[in-house]
């Protein structure tokens, strides 16, 4: 009877054993996780881009386009060129650490969700090269930490609201190629009277709308501003003298508008000036010969304006110079500058359809153009 009970303690014991090393803990996928399942919902991925996101795995920050700070909490979301598409949800503004969103380059359409605005500590916004519709909306203006935001290539229409100018932080932003209309918002520019500003702004790109109304003088007031991109507008009236004022301004592109006048010789106090393009406009009068005081200075495109006159040999003592684009203007004189020759980093040079006269200098084939 002994014999038979100390079996029946040993075969409890070892059942025992077994059933408790069967219960090996199992994580669960945190919340984060969820929220970005709920995100997924929303695309249509034909190309399984997102097939990692699996309920199984305890954290998101394997996942594809997942970025994690301390391999725990999700900062960043990158689906540049997933091929996706559907629509945005802002179910994404539920991660309380994001600061990045990337769904650039892809075929995502709709209206840009106002909830976006409740992603409070995102950074970096990137919407560009979609389907987006629909007018901007307002609630987007209150991410206090915005330093990028990046809408082009989408088919947004009406206008840049006023409260833009909320974004304090903001460094870059580029809104291109879309159907934007009216004018550029005065509170872009850190004017006393406005109710925020946007004083750290670098890049300003509104370039291929339809923004209409004259040069922005306000805009001068930011003093980080290094590229001013507002091409193919229907922007109109003289470029000012205070053009000079805009004093970290490297790259002023211009083109494809409608101004007129002259070039202000202030143009002259742009010393950091990189690549000038005010081609495809209605200007008239000379080229200046302040132009050659901006001694870095790589690509000036004057050309399809009404610029008469002598080209002004000061422009062949800028260094670095590369392209020298001057064709279809009213420009003169009996021959060709000789000066040119000593621009020895020069790669392009297009002065026709102007009316010049006389001999091209044998020195100019010196140059590798």
């Amino acid at each position: 009877m002994e014999r038979e009970w100390n079996y029946y303690i040993q075969f409890h014991l070892h059942l025992l054993l077994i059933v408790c090393y069967s219960f090996v803990p199992v994580e669960s996928l945190n919340e984060e996780g969820a929220f970005l399942l709920e995100f997924k919902k929303s695309f249509v991925d034909p190309s399984n881009n997102l097939q990692r996101c699996n309920s199984l795995d305890s954290t998101p920050c394997n996942w594809s386009g997942i970025g994690c700070a301390d391999n725990v909490r999700v900062s960043s979301i990158n689906l540049k060129a997933f091929n996706l598409s559907g629509n945005l949800s802002s179910c994404v503004c539920k991660l309380p650490y994001l600061t990045e969103l990337n769904v650039s380059t892809n075929f995502i359409s709709g209206h840009i969700p106002s909830d976006l605005g409740h992603c409070h500590n995102l950074e970096v916004l990137d919407l560009c090269t979609n389907r987006f519709h629909g007018e901007l909306p307002t609630q987007l203006f209150e991410m206090a930490f915005l330093r990028k935001l990046s809408l082009c290539e989408n088919f947004v229409y009406g206008e840049i609201p006023e409260e833009i100018g909320n974004l304090t932080l903001l460094e870059e932003l580029v809104i291109y190629s879309n159907n934007l209309t009216g004018m550029i918002p005065s509170s872009l520019s850190p004017i006393p009277a406005e109710i925020s500003k946007c004083g750290r702004l670098e890049v300003l790109g509104l370039a291929q709308n339809r923004l209409e109304g004259s040069f922005p003088i306000e805009l001068q007031r930011l003093r980080n501003l290094t590229d001013l991109v507002l091409l193919q507008n229907l922007l109109s009236c003289e470029i000012p003298p205070e053009i000079g004022n805009f004093s970290s301004l490297e790259v002023p592109a211009l083109h494809d508008n409608t101004f007129i006048g002259s070039i202000p010789k202030e143009i002259e106090k742009l010393t950091q000036l990189k690549r000038l393009y005010l081609y495809t406009n209605q200007l008239n009068g000379t080229t200046p010969r302040e132009l050659g005081s901006c001694l870095s200075t790589i690509q000036i495109d004057l050309s399809e304006n009404q610029l008469s006159g002598f080209v002004p040999k000061e422009l062949c003592k800028i260094p670095n110079l590369q392209l020298l684009q001057l064709f279809e203007n009213l420009l003169q004189g009996r021959s060709l500058l000789v000066e040119f020759s000593e621009l020895h980093n020069l790669s392009a040079l297009e002065l026709y359809q102007n009316r010049f006269s006389g001999p091209i200098p044998p020195e100019l084939g010196q140059l590798g153009i």
